[in-house]
């Protein structure tokens, strides 16, 4: 069960803060712009693509609403999430060991296996920076 249920967040709320966006700076940028014009804009944001997320921290800093008065979280870890001001939260992703998977069930694919569909979970991590640490 998602832990928004078991929060007891009602389902119209998540709908209501939800975007659809192509992933790229241009989508992240104007999912962005649509959710700072909501009647309650929301506090923080999760973007499901780096790209996306460069687009909505323009929007954010167009509106004078940059972190950290709204929390911005990027699904990816990026080299430069350190370096930007105010530095980003991120999801790692572990790119090496998703290579490697992929590339071993490839492999067995091409070598004729017929092992049912799978589905693997590689563990994530979150790198909290400044991004999320809410207004001062």
């Amino acid at each position: 069960m998602p832990r928004w249920v078991e929060a007891g967040v009602p389902k119209e709320h998540v709908r209501a803060y939800t975007r659809h966006a192509y992933p790229r700076v241009e989508g992240g940028y104007a999912a962005m712009r649509e959710l700072l014009a909501l009647d309650e804009p929301p506090d923080a944001v999760f973007a499901a693509h780096n790209l996306m997320t460069v687009g909505a921290l323009r929007a954010l800093r167009e509106a004078g609403a940059e972190p950290p008065g709204c929390g911005v979280l990027s699904f990816g870890d990026i080299p430069f999430a350190s370096l930007v001001h105010p530095s980003l939260s991120t999801v790692r992703l572990p790119a090496y060991e998703l290579g490697e998977a992929a590339a071993t069930l490839l492999q067995e694919r091409i070598a004729g296996s017929d092992m049912p569909l799978r589905t693997l979970v590689l563990r994530t991590a979150l790198e909290p920076r400044d991004s999320t640490a809410g207004p001062g």
